[in-house]
């Protein structure tokens, strides 16, 4: 059985066209379901907890990949003042 991070990546590597097919088709993943706008543009995804429960180290590693893609343009602090930082505030000793 394919891993729920493969089978997102296969998906991922289709042309809009065969994604639309699928969605249509009802045969992405079972559990899992695209809310879509009035012009068919997909806005977000549903997905059964149950499944979420499942695969919860393949989902936490989606999810850190997401954060690690969004955040890949902001600043950057060296670590030396990220640590005085959470020492300043308490939150390391």
């Amino acid at each position: 059985m394919e891993c729920l991070i493969d089978q997102l990546q296969n998906i991922m590597l289709l042309d809009e066209k065969e994604k639309l097919n699928l969605l249509q088709m009802n045969t992405i993943m079972k559990g899992v379901n695209y809310v879509t706008d009035a012009s068919n543009k997909k806005v977000a995804v549903q997905i059964d907890l149950k499944l979420l429960e499942k695969y919860d180290e393949e989902i936490e590693d989606l999810i850190d990949g997401i954060i690690a893609e969004s955040r890949k343009d902001e600043e950057r602090k060296p670590l030396n003042e990220v640590i005085k930082g959470l020492k300043k505030k308490g939150k390391l000793k």
